[in-house]
């Protein structure tokens, strides 16, 4: 009787730690999956902050090749301008890349905040006017201003007064 009790034990023993085995390598497999998603879903809006910061240096790239020809004497800038269209096309095909990152991040369950559209199309007209110098200059105002009030730790203090030394002379 004692040898079935053992044999009985050990079994038990030895289905525990089976089960125990299992139940541990479940949700390993599990956390491991929680892991991979979430980095996934890190990487992607990594690569949505990599795509806004290059459309950042497209439209200030755009900005200085407006200002370079707004420069010029009888300036006009176009969307048909070749360097304006090569900007126009990097900018389109970065809103597409974000797009399309962004629809990954909604499939895999993330949301995503609002963003501004898509360029589409975009037309450009600026004018070059002559301004008059009086007229870009602010008026100024003649007011009676009252004479500055000087704070309080600006104003001279008398020196303090130094006690008097002690002499001391030894008589003799």
């Amino acid at each position: 009787m004692a040898e079935e009790k053992k044999g009985t034990l050990w079994d038990t023993i030895k289905s525990k730690m089976e089960s125990g085995w299992k139940v541990t390598k479940e949700a390993a497999e599990s956390a491991g999956k929680s892991v991979k998603e979430f980095s996934d879903k890190s990487m992607l809006k990594i690569e949505i902050q990599q795509l806004d910061s290059n459309k950042k240096k497209s439209y200030k790239a755009l900005g200085m090749v407006v200002e370079a020809a707004l420069s010029k004497k009888d300036a006009k800038v176009t969307a048909k301008d070749e360097k304006v269209a090569a900007i126009l096309k990097e900018l389109k095909e970065i809103d597409k890349e974000i797009a399309a990152k962004e629809k990954e991040l909604i499939a895999a369950g993330e949301s995503v905040p609002a963003r501004e559209s898509v360029v589409t199309e975009t037309k450009v007209t600026v004018k070059k006017t002559a301004v008059k110098k009086s007229d870009a200059t602010a008026k100024k105002t003649t007011a009676a201003k009252a004479p500055a009030k000087k704070p309080a730790a600006a104003e001279k203090k008398a020196p303090a007064k130094k006690p008097a030394a002690k002499k001391t002379a030894e008589k003799k």
